[in-house]
């Protein structure tokens, strides 16, 4: 299963979504077009991997979406 990391520049935050996660859409987003201050990771493999480098971004505000914490049991 992949993994993506949204980052928000101007909201100073990174999420680790799942491919299939509507938001994500493997990287591709809800389709509403990028901007300039967002974008979206290359994959990875695990969940933690992703966390790690939504991490290493430096953003305040880093946590798994929703979508990752119910597969996690959280």
């Amino acid at each position: 299963m992949d993994y993506y990391v949204y980052v928000d520049d101007l909201t100073n935050h990174a999420r680790v979504h799942r491919g299939s996660c509507g938001h994500c859409n493997y990287g591709q987003g809800r389709g509403k077009g990028r901007k300039p201050d967002n974008w979206w990771s290359d994959p990875f493999a695990s969940a933690e991997l992703a966390m790690d480098w939504a991490r290493a971004t430096g953003k305040r505000n880093v946590a798994y979406c929703a979508c990752v914490l119910r597969q996690r049991g959280a």
